[in-house]
């Protein structure tokens, strides 16, 4: 192809082409001089996680722009009675908080993976940190009729971690269990505790087409067709969940059972260097305001969950 366009050219401008050579590819420029020509060969640029931080980047203001107007479009329908308007405002909520939930991976998952995210590391009583999400958690599952079974720990553990990380992470993987899981069977969340490490598991039963698509959830962002199945999502909550681990000094695992239970598993070590000390400063708040358990479970909860009024 590169030949074609190439015998084609007037060389009264100058030619841009992208190649391929040795598996990786460049950008060609050809310019026509006097005596000759003149080629000049360079790296195309931006790798997939660039190209995540560079998308994300984009997509904030149009994202902020679009949340500004759905919510003056909200306040203007508060005095309307048309059970109608309020159903399609929340729904454009939804999906707001849904692009607002993809932009922050974009914007996130190559940071993490990379070492560029700085974690705010902080003593966590894990109880005390844990109660609040899981609960938060119980009502958002119950609008979508789902019950969530949760035992936290009775000891008092303490645990060095990014508070904020730590319930991203478990937010994942419980918008997985909501999404995946059997509409007929309860979601379970329990901590083991090791000497060495917390585990946090959440376990949800799913039909068997379920079960086969979440045991390739790790690949799903890396091995996909040219139109992919939308059910799949983008496929950037496990590989984040992963690296959030990861900078904890743990792992995700996924552990299917013959009676149709999915286990998920994110460890985070209790044998981490206090050399970086705890954190003064507040934690960052990547969804600019919006209530994160609704951004992470955004893609399973049911359309009255994001009514004006409810947010």
């Amino acid at each position: 192809f590169c030949r074609d366009v190439y015998d084609t050219w007037d060389r009264r401008r100058d030619l841009s082409v992208t190649i391929a050579l040795l598996g990786k590819e460049f950008q060609l420029s050809v310019h026509a001089l006097s005596d000759g020509t003149l080629f000049l060969m360079s790296s195309s640029g931006a790798n997939a996680g660039d190209m995540f931080s560079v998308a994300s980047q984009v997509l904030r203001q149009p994202l902020a722009d679009l949340s500004a107007l759905s919510q003056q479009l909200s306040e203007e329908l508060q005095d309307a009675e048309d059970p109608f308007l309020w159903e399609q405002a929340a729904s454009l909520s939804r999906h707001i908080y849904r692009l607002t939930r993809i932009t922050c991976n974009l914007s996130d998952l190559e940071r993490l993976r990379t070492g560029q995210y700085p974690p705010q590391m902080e003593a966590l009583e894990l109880r005390q940190f844990l109660e609040p999400v899981c609960q938060e958690c119980r009502d958002a599952f119950a609008a979508s009729g789902r019950a969530l079974d949760f035992r936290l720990p009775q000891a008092s553990i303490t645990l060095r971690a990014d508070s904020v990380l730590l319930e991203r992470a478990l937010l994942n993987l419980f918008s997985n269990a909501l999404k995946y899981g059997d509409p007929g069977q309860p979601v379970s969340f329990w901590c083991d505790i090791t000497p060495g490490a917390v585990l946090f598991c959440i376990r949800n039963h799913c039909t068997q087409h379920d079960a086969d698509l979440l045991s390739a959830a790790f690949q799903r962002l890396s091995q996909r067709g040219v139109l992919p199945d939308p059910r799949w999502g983008l496929g950037l909550g496990l590989p984040l969940a992963q690296a959030i681990a990861r900078l904890h000094g743990g792992a995700v695992a996924l552990e299917q059972g013959k009676d149709g239970s999915v286990t998920a598993a994110i460890s985070f070590s209790r044998r981490q260097s206090r050399a970086t000390g705890l954190v003064e400063t507040p934690p960052f708040d990547y969804t600019g305001g919006m209530r994160r358990s609704l951004v992470e479970l955004s893609e399973s909860l049911p359309t009255d969950c994001f009514r004006v009024d409810t947010l």
